[in-house]
Parts: structure tokens; C-alpha cells; sequence
């Protein structure tokens, strides 16, 4: 009802996946939607049914989780390409989300 439509989500997910390695800010993301900042907030949460920060660590990790599967990088180039500042937070979020940490994933998958 009081959402964001299909086409303007699915330009949001384009423009955080191809900054995904940069600082994203909810400024960026309500431009992206042409919407006021606060407006943006509540439609997206009320279309996604996370916050906008919440989503874009999720699609961080998802990135994070095919770059551990698919390449031989570091977990700390992982982290740095993924958008995390430290590798420490990237491991401990990553570990919050998935339950394992990233060598372990690595190894296991």
C-alpha cells in the first residue's frame, strides 16, 4: 500500500550491488528512489521488511559469501571489497548472519 514499486526496489538493489565495496548512505538510496529520506525509510521497510542498513549488509554478505566460494582472496580483501572498514566488524557480522565465520564457510562450502 504505502510502499516502494517493483521497478524502483530493483533500482535500488542495482545501485547498492555496484557500490556495494563503497560507503552507501540513506541520501544516496532515497535519490536513487526520488523520494525524501524519510519517506524512503518507512516504504522501504515497509516493502522489504528490513531497514535500508540492514539490507545492504545483507546484500554485503551475500557478496561476501560467493567471493569466499568463487575466488581464492583474503578474507580481508573480501571485507575491504565488500564495504567493511575493518575486517574484524566483516567477520563478526558475517558470523551473526550466517552462524559460521568466513574460513569456515570457505572450508565447508
Amino acid at each position: 500500500k504505502g510502499g516502494l514499486p517493483a521497478r524502483t526496489l530493483k533500482k535500488i538493489e542495482s545501485f547498492v550491488r555496484e557500490n556495494i565495496g563503497s560507503s552507501i548512505t540513506l541520501d544516496q538510496m532515497a535519490s536513487v528512489a526520488s523520494v525524501s529520506k524519510r519517506h524512503f525509510v518507512r516504504a522501504f521497510n515497509e516493502s522489504v521488511g528490513v531497514t535500508p542498513h540492514r539490507y545492504v549488509i545483507n546484500l554485503r554478505i551475500d557478496e561476501a559469501k560467493a567471493r569466499l566460494r568463487n575466488t581464492r582472496e583474503s578474507v580481508t580483501d573480501i571485507a575491504f571489497s565488500c564495504g567493511f572498514a575493518q575486517s574484524q566488524h566483516f567477520s563478526t557480522t558475517f558470523k551473526k548472519l550466517t552462524g559460521t565465520t568466513p574460513l569456515a564457510y570457505r572450508r565447508d562450502t
